[in-house]
């Protein structure tokens, strides 16, 4: 009775599995299925990228800016000595 219940078990397994075999079409659908992932994380990855380049652009242009405001104000403050013989 053991071997005719594995019998059974297993032929059931089998036929369960051949239902779920895809189609040769479905087969072609979902071999395209990793490349189209593939394409999406590459985009988000670019997206994140220029996003991150940016911000860092813009930090960069914040602290220039900073430094350049830094040094007006201490032109400012102080005389220009200039050599004579420029005149």
């Amino acid at each position: 009775m053991g071997i005719l219940m594995c019998i059974g078990i297993l032929s059931a397994g089998t036929a369960g599995v051949l239902a779920q075999v895809p189609t040769p079409s479905a087969l072609s659908e979902i071999g395209k299925w990793p490349v189209t992932i593939a394409l999406i994380a590459l985009a988000g990855l670019s997206v994140y990228l220029m996003y991150r380049q940016a911000e860092n652009s813009r930090k960069t242009s914040d602290k220039m800016s900073d430094s350049l405001l830094q040094l007006t104000s201490e032109l400012k403050q102080r005389p220009c000595i200039r050599d004579p013989h420029n005149d």
